[in-house]
């Protein structure tokens, strides 16, 4: 069990690891990030990971992409299943808001899968608004997405294998920019 306090910080190298076991506990095949592709998110120019750490161990992590000057794309909020419902995915969204803030960005994205009714709750109380709906955006079945090129889905009895997912954005007034997207 984790114990507080709790610390969040940048992500390091040493961490890639932890990361990637972390995001296959927390996402099924097909959806979680191979090592790879993780390693491809961390190293874009605009991306910004925050590692949340107790009791000397990571029990979450948040990866987001700047985009453009306006806005980011949150790629990935992981918390260990046993530290879930603790408040840890709040303060590591906090966290990269803050710091999206500083650096002038007014509005960030992400995408929820529509069967993920606790990360549904925890973004809409966090300010996210439902956007749309994305047919197909998570692969199933054997096929893992990719970062840097895209792939088929699997096909299942001569018919594509897709899962819905639902498209959300929120967007802030920020202060040093002095408007909202």
């Amino acid at each position: 069990m984790l114990k507080w306090p709790l610390k969040i910080r940048d992500f390091h190298p040493k961490d890639l690891d932890t990361l990637h076991n972390i995001d296959i506990l927390c996402f099924p095949e097909g959806i979680a990030f191979s090592r790879e592709d993780l390693l491809f998110i961390l190293n874009y120019s605009g991306s910004i990971t925050r590692v949340a750490e107790a009791s000397g161990r990571i029990a979450g992590f948040v990866m987001a992409r700047i985009e453009n000057h306006r806005r980011a794309h949150i790629v990935t909020l992981d918390v260990v299943p046993e530290a879930q419902r603790h408040g840890i995915g709040s303060l590591l969204m906090e966290d990269v808001h803050n710091i999206l803030r500083e650096r002038e960005i007014g509005a960030s994205i992400l995408e929820v899968g529509t069967d993920n009714l606790g990360a549904r709750r925890l973004y809409e109380t966090l300010g996210y608004r439902y956007a749309g709906l994305l047919s197909g955006y998570y692969n199933t079945g054997d096929v893992h997405r990719s970062s840097c090129k895209s792939e088929n889905t699997e096909t299942h009895k001569g018919k594509h294998k897709v899962k819905w997912s639902d498209f959300f954005i929120r967007a802030w007034e920020c202060s040093p920019c002095g408007s909202s997207p």
